[in-house]
């Protein structure tokens, strides 16, 4: 293992790649940027918010390189020791975070309709790390994971049965991620109690859950109206 480890962590996005390097043993971030504007002519990628660098025209191997590059500039490149990949959805296959293998990539793509606009873009963030990074580990971490645990009646909805068993429609809840780190941080900073609370996440849309503990409650979302 190398002396020094770093995490890489990649979230590809429709038209972007943001990423951040994490030591191991601190979590601190070490350098983190994005690149953004794939596959146009305005293309560039900024790190630790310096000037940007011109990637016209850049696929997300393209920009996976550019990044590679400004790790081996900074003496990092043979430090990575695992590479983590945020996914948009997993559908009910992933119930959390797995090491990505060549039928675990078969398996994202098997549920990528259900997320065609972000799932896609993440497979190709696998696939150019991959080629990149070819003796490093590297992980799938599911939006959708954190919210199995939702009882059936808060995830169902009030459509013919057949809409669930064949084509799969039903809640399945994103920003997994934010609502599993922000309920566990504020148990440990709180010291609080397994007693139902709220996790609330504000992007450009908002989402908030009930949860027991820093898992579901049987309530589901606030805006269940809402989610997805």
């Amino acid at each position: 293992m190398n002396e020094f480890p770093v995490v890489l962590v990649i979230n590809c996005g429709s038209s972007s790649i943001k990423f951040s390097v994490l030591d191991v043993a601190t979590c601190d971030v070490l350098m983190a940027g994005i690149a953004d504007g794939m596959n146009t002519e305005n293309a560039f990628l900024s790190i630790n918010g310096d000037k940007p660098i011109n990637l016209s025209h850049s696929n997300y191997e393209d920009a996976l390189k550019a990044i590679a590059f400004e790790l081996e500039k900074r003496d990092l490149t043979d430090s990575v020791a695992l590479i983590g990949h945020r996914i948009a959805h997993g559908g009910e296959l992933f119930t959390q975070s797995v090491i990505i293998t060549d039928e675990i990539i078969d398996n994202i793509r098997r549920v990528s309709p259900l997320a065609p606009l972000h799932n896609y873009a993440n497979l190709s963030g696998i696939d150019a790390a991959r080629h990149l990074f070819p003796a490093v580990r590297q992980v799938a971490v599911f939006d959708t994971s954190f919210h199995q645990t939702l009882a059936p009646e808060a995830y169902l909805y009030g459509l013919p049965w057949e809409y669930f068993s064949s084509l799969g429609v039903r809640r399945y809840g994103f920003h997994g991620t934010s609502h599993r780190y922000v309920s566990r941080r504020a148990y440990e900073l709180l010291d609080l109690d397994e007693k139902n609370s709220g996790s609330d996440y504000r992007a450009s849309g908002q989402w908030g859950v009930y949860l027991r503990g820093t898992q579901w409650s049987e309530r589901g979302y606030l805006n269940g109206d809402d989610a997805a």
